[in-house]
Parts: structure tokens; sequence; C-alpha cells
């Protein structure tokens, strides 16, 4: 039986029970927490902290507020944890933050059901930030990064051009 086909059955039958929420709940998919905000045309407020704490994670938790996430890997790509890289401490002359580790606060959210802004501080973390979105749920993760995190040209060759000129004959 093809899928359109299975589709079609689907359909009669939800038809059948003449059940409009049944349609819109089994067609439907199921929206980002991106546009889940934009649908509720309210306003939100997102928390944001630069340490993830224990104490402060479980009270979010327990408040059912919101977690932010600043995801990034050690030199050279090395273990993920939650921070900013090396660079920004050294340049801004700002103490390392004290953070629990990334994967037991991923954890902890992951049996929770509040929402997280996971900020992808390094190229080199856009793997683990993937891991965290699947972990979670897309459905609950607001990723955010900055654009200068972002290679536009990641898995060209050096020197290869954007774009290949094909010459028809």
């Amino acid at each position: 039986m093809s899928a359109l086909h299975t589709h079609r059955l689907n359909l009669e039958h939800a038809q059948a029970l003449g059940s409009s929420e049944l349609l819109t709940g089994y067609f439907s998919m199921a929206l980002s927490f991106a546009e889940k905000l934009l649908k509720s045309k309210r306003p939100v407020v997102l928390f944001h902290t630069w340490t993830v704490t224990r104490e402060l994670l479980g009270q979010a938790i327990r408040e059912k507020r919101s977690m932010d996430l600043d995801v990034c890997v050690g030199e050279g790509g090395g273990e993920p944890y939650l921070g900013h890289p090396t660079e920004y401490h050294e340049k801004t002359k700002e103490p390392f933050f004290d953070s629990m580790p990334l994967w037991e606060a991923v954890e902890a959210l992951a049996d929770s059901n509040i929402p997280a802004i996971v900020d992808c501080k390094h190229f080199d973390a856009w793997p683990v930030t993937e891991q965290v979105v699947r972990q979670l749920g897309p459905e609950r993760c607001l990723v955010h990064s900055f654009v200068s995190e972002l290679k536009f040209d990641a898995g060209r060759i050096p020197g290869e051009p954007l774009y290949k000129r094909v010459v028809l004959d």
C-alpha cells in the first residue's frame, strides 16, 4: 500500500469520524518553539545567564521558566562545555564561568518540559548544538548564534569558487 493511499484512507477515516480536531492534530506538523512564540502574538521573556548552576537550573524547572545554554567546545574541537570560547575570556578579561557540565544540564532539561535557548558559541560547537536540540526536542528549543560563528565556505576546498561555470555547446 502506497503512502498516498494510506494518507487517503486515514483522511477518509478521520472525515468519517467528523472531527476537525482529529484532522488538525493528525495532519499538522509540530510547531517549532519559535513558531509557537510568533503564533501566540504575546510578548515573551526568556531567561538569560552566563553561568548555569544546578541550583539555578532546578529553580528554572520548578518555576516553569526557560533556560539558556551557551554551548561551546574546547580548543581544536575539544570537550563540549557550557560557556564562552577561551578567546572571549582572553579579550574581555572576564573570568571563566563556573557552569555545571553540559550533558548533566541537558539530561535535567530533557526530564522537564521547559523551553531552552541553545546558544552556539563556536563554529565547532554546531554538531554539539544539534545533539542538544535532538535530545531536548526541536519543539522546545530556540537556537541562537552570531553570524560570525557561521562559515559560509565550510566544506569547500581552499580556493574553490562559490560556483562552477558550466559551458553548454
